[in-house]
């Protein structure tokens, strides 16, 4: 895959986290918590870029354990990761709903998604 095509996708996710959370707040009172959908947007568009270099130059090196270990280490940092801003969060913001959970579990949902993409995609390219 190359950079400008994950660029491009990863504006695509950005947009789309954005979006469901504007819908979400239509539906449910969620839009208190938007400095955690941004919070988050920047965490796993950050996450997203460094795993996007570290997976093509792993490719590039033909190191596949390196690549596979990339992949590991990446689901072993998201998620303590954002148990770490949530908790985070809760301790600065005191949240009275537990609801301010689902902008967060979204974008990880959508950030997920992408990465599994575009990590295929750069597999692919060997």
């Amino acid at each position: 895959m190359e950079g400008r095509k994950f660029r491009r996708q990863i504006l695509y996710s950005i947009l789309l986290s954005i979006l469901a959370f504007t819908l979400m707040s239509t539906v449910l009172d969620t839009f208190a918590y938007y400095d955690l959908l941004l919070t988050s947007v920047l965490f796993f568009t950050l996450l997203s870029c460094g795993l996007f270099f570290l997976a093509r130059r792993s490719i590039e090196q033909k190191k596949s354990n390196f690549f596979l270990y990339i992949i590991i280490s990446n689901v072993l940092v998201k998620i303590l990761a954002s148990f770490v801003i949530i908790l985070i969060y809760m301790q600065v913001r005191s949240p009275e709903a537990k609801i301010f959970i689902l902008p967060f579990l979204t974008t990880y949902l959508i950030f997920t998604i992408f990465e599994t993409y575009f990590l295929s995609k750069v597999a692919e390219s060997t």
